[in-house]
């Protein structure tokens, strides 16, 4: 495995993500159990430590839903009406019942159009979309992380060009104060994610 690769991991699994492929490993010997094949621009995945589930991100764009009990593929769901932002974030609700993702939008509001983005929710057992959140465009958002009763969100809003952290209930987005807040420590795995640095191909 040469050039980028993504590296994330729970207590039992390590799993790397190549773009094409993604290696599943175990934690504590590193012998490779099974490889996932026939993915495209795949470089993100989450955990869904509930259902013992990884999610992995495609900017084609799908989303391909892998049980870890049988090593197997579920399900892939293309999103509808959008395309994957490469470097957007998504995560499962503390529950383990959702797919929260950040997916691409053509601006709808008045003026030039724009690209933005929305958040989009996908159940975990019927791997259909249940809801969708500010797709009248006025937000980019890069990442997102479940903090507290909801998620904390790093984005800008495209209407007064400011970025800020904001925090998400659900249903409601809000501007939120973080003491010595910098966007690029909001990290949507939070402490079970890694990022392979030594592999990006430079």
């Amino acid at each position: 495995m040469t050039g980028y690769k993504f590296v994330i991991y729970n207590d039992k699994y390590t799993a790397t993500l190549t773009g094409q492929s993604v290696y599943i490993r175990d934690r504590e010997t590193g012998d490779e159990i099974t490889r996932f094949k026939g993915l495209r621009y795949a470089y993100r995945a989450v955990f869904n430590p509930i259902k013992n589930m990884l999610v992995v991100k495609s900017t084609e764009p799908w989303l391909y839903f892998y049980s870890l009990e049988t090593m197997s593929l579920i399900r892939r769901i293309k999103c509808k009406k959008a395309y994957q932002v490469q470097d957007s974030g998504f995560c499962v609700s503390t529950d383990g019942k959702y797919i929260i993702n950040i997916e691409g939008i053509v601006r709808k509001v008045t003026g030039v159009p724009r690209f933005a983005t929305c958040l989009v929710v996908y159940s975990c057992e019927t791997f259909e979309e249940t809801e969708r959140f500010f797709d009248v465009g006025q937000y980019w958002f890069r990442v997102i992380e479940c903090h507290k009763e909801g998620y904390l969100l790093a984005g800008t809003d495209l209407l007064d060009n400011t970025s800020d952290p904001y925090f998400f209930d659900g249903k409601d987005i809000t501007k939120t104060y973080v003491k010595d807040f910098n966007l690029d420590d909001i990290n949507p795995y939070d402490a079970i994610y890694y990022q392979d640095k030594e592999n990006h191909g430079e």
